[in-house]
């Protein structure tokens, strides 16, 4: 193994870790905080109008993955440590994803507020194939609240 490949395993090794670290962490959080404290929970029929509205301006709500029905008829959203439990028509805390009666559905498929193709160095992994580019892609909406964030204002934004 040549120091390169020797690198790029230790890189590999370490986000690993710390992801899986901050996982951990976030869901020991997530016991003792209130789970559903920024969940904005509305009527059916407001819930009815807010769909159509979101048809009306270009955001369908198309079935999304990663979710599980609960035993007691709600929906779990299984996209990111929050694992937000939803009745029907409320929002995660991403404000991406809304249940639907007996389904998840995303607001955000297919529409990125941001797409770029940037330098491999302005990224947290720029020591892996120095001097190429990567591209990136966004969309709206996001369950952290990073006070250093530099995207806070498409992050946390409703995706409408």
């Amino acid at each position: 193994m040549n120091r390169r490949d020797f690198i790029i395993h230790a890189c590999k090794f370490a986000a690993a870790f710390g992801l899986g670290g901050r996982l951990i962490n976030e869901s020991l959080k997530m016991t003792i905080a209130k789970p559903n404290s920024r969940h904005s929970i509305i009527s059916e029929s407001d819930g009815k109008k807010l769909i159509n509205e979101l048809e009306k301006i270009g955001l369908p709500p198309r079935e999304a993955m990663y979710w599980e029905k609960t035993s007691d008829g709600q929906i779990k959203c299984l996209l990111c440590p929050k694992f937000c439990i939803l009745s029907n028509y409320e929002r995660g805390q991403c404000r991406a994803r809304i249940s639907l009666g007996n389904r998840l559905a995303t607001l955000v498929y297919g529409k990125p507020c941001s797409v770029a193709i940037d330098p491999i160095e302005k990224k947290p992994v720029f020591h892996m194939l120095p001097g190429t580019t990567s591209f990136s892609i966004a969309t709206a909406g996001c369950v952290l609240g990073c006070r250093y964030c530099q995207n806070w204002q498409i992050s946390q934004a409703k995706p409408e």
